[in-house]
């Protein structure tokens, strides 16, 4: 299926169920290559709330990324510190980005949401998903059905 098809229908499921302020619902959705409905029951078990952001965002991360990186903003550290620079850098694999405020994935160096692919959001962490981040997300929502 068309990475960029999967993203549109993310939007319009998003819409579909009043949502705002869910970019990390989507980006989990995007990065991991899953259904919203799926991604939005993953993370309100982590508490999060319609229409508030993704609380305890760090944990979801550290679950679904082999190591997380934070780009200092000094000159001395080669990692990238905007969407742009990552983009151009990390052209291959799946990522999630955090910038200020802001969630987002990036599928083979193409932001997959609203951010251009030329943007300064300066990028507070970011982590490259684990082959298994699939795998484990399937697992976690075959485990929320029964819980329902």
């Amino acid at each position: 299926m068309n990475i960029e098809k999967i993203r549109n229908d993310n939007e319009k499921i998003s819409e579909r169920y009043g949502e705002w302020n869910d970019c990390g619902v989507r980006s989990l959705a995007n990065g991991c290559h899953i259904p919203y409905p799926q991604a939005h029951n993953i993370i309100k078990k982590l508490g999060r709330k319609q229409g508030r952001g993704t609380p305890k965002f760090d944990q979801l991360m550290r679950t679904i990324c082999d190591r997380l990186y934070y780009p200092k903003l000094d000159e001395t550290n080669s990692l990238p510190k905007t969407i742009g620079q990552f983009c151009k850098v990390y052209k291959k694999g799946r990522y999630i980005l955090y910038t200020y405020g802001h969630a987002l994935a990036v599928v083979d160096g193409v932001p997959q949401d609203w951010t251009n692919i030329k943007s300064r959001h300066r990028i507070i962490q970011f982590g490259k998903i684990k082959d298994e981040a699939i795998r484990m997300t399937n697992e976690t929502y075959e485990k929320l059905k029964r819980e329902i």
